[in-house]
């Protein structure tokens, strides 16, 4: 078995368009936001 990825951050979205939400705010602008960039 595969041990356990670490995560930084988990969310539970209910549905496709708060995870695309999500996704941009993590991964598109976090420069911009001033945070590094995190795995979840």
């Amino acid at each position: 078995m595969k041990p356990a990825a670490r995560l930084d951050l988990v969310l539970l979205v209910p549905g496709k368009d708060e995870r695309e939400c999500f996704d941009a705010l993590l991964s598109d602008r976090a420069e911009s936001l001033g945070i590094r960039v995190v795995q979840y």
